[in-house]
């Protein structure tokens, strides 16, 4: 069996899971980060080890959060976020899941136009190792976080299709040769599938919410259509017909207009009788 290396046990030891098994910040990462390298992964195996350890057993949100948590303490940046597009014209992302150095942040939404993320969703693995505010001088969100540095990888569904990108953001140059990309593709195929998975559980929410629409409708159709069969007297078929509709609309009252000839109508209120 493997024996557990220095980095490994760190990284186990951020793991911090809260009542419901559900992985909770730490509040070590911040020390973590300036402790010496021989904590830190120093090759793409041991980024790999690293980033396995420490999203093995998560799923969906929770893998997000732990992703961008521990690349950002791997790769030794202060931002790191994973995001999804919002639609199919590729020009807008949000965030899943967002480390700014010490924390989680509230998730967002954002245009990529002239941003250093747009090639990344445009299919290009983007790598900016200094004066990452030059580049991109249009993009007021990296002065505000006083961005230097970015290394952006698309994710793509299993198709080949692109559905977001991991990006990570120093404060500080990276080294001219980049780190760890072979590594964040695999854990970016990994997101994909997560993503993936997700839209699928979404569609398949819409679908039964849907279904069950459908059902509902068609049973208040068909209790319509046996009360008219009763041949009910008017405020009785009238008091029926409500009653049918509160399976549709949560209301006390209906109203129904007849025709009474002349391009005239007559209105009349609605009201449920119990036992309809």
């Amino acid at each position: 069996m493997r024996q557990l290396s220095s980095y490994d046990k760190q990284a186990m030891k951020n793991i911090n899971w809260g009542e419901e098994g559900r992985l909770d910040r730490t509040k070590e990462i911040e020390q973590d980060v300036q402790e010496s390298n021989e904590r830190l992964p120093a090759t793409d195996s041991e980024l790999l080890q690293h980033l396995a350890a420490g999203t093995a057993s998560s799923t969906g949100v929770d893998f997000f959060n732990s992703l961008v948590r521990h690349v950002a303490f791997a790769l030794r940046v202060r931002y790191a976020f994973v995001t999804e597009c919002t639609d199919a014209t590729l020009t807008r992302v949000r965030t899943l899941a967002f480390w700014m150095g010490k924390d989680f942040g509230d998730n967002f939404e954002y245009a990529l136009a002239d941003t250093p993320c747009e090639n990344v969703i445009a299919g290009d693995i983007c790598y900016y190792p200094k004066d990452l505010q030059t580049l991109f001088p249009k993009d007021e969100g990296l002065a505000e976080w006083k961005a230097e540095s970015f290394l952006g990888i698309p994710i793509r569904d299993s198709c080949g299709g692109i559905l977001g990108h991991i990006a990570v953001i120093g404060d500080k140059p990276m080294p001219d040769k980049p780190r760890g990309i072979s590594v964040l593709q695999i854990f970016a195929a990994r997101a994909g599938a997560e993503l993936e998975r997700k839209r699928a559980e979404e569609r398949l929410r819409g679908a039964y919410d849907d279904m069950r629409c459908v059902t509902t409708e068609l049973r208040a159709m068909l209790d319509v259509n046996r009360a008219i069969g009763r041949h009910l007297e008017r405020d009785a078929l009238f008091g029926a017909l409500a009653s049918c509709l509160q399976g549709l609309l949560r209301t006390d009252r209906f109203g129904i207009e007849l025709p009474l000839g002349n391009d005239k109508l007559h209105g009349h209120l609605l009201t449920p009788h119990s036992g309809g």
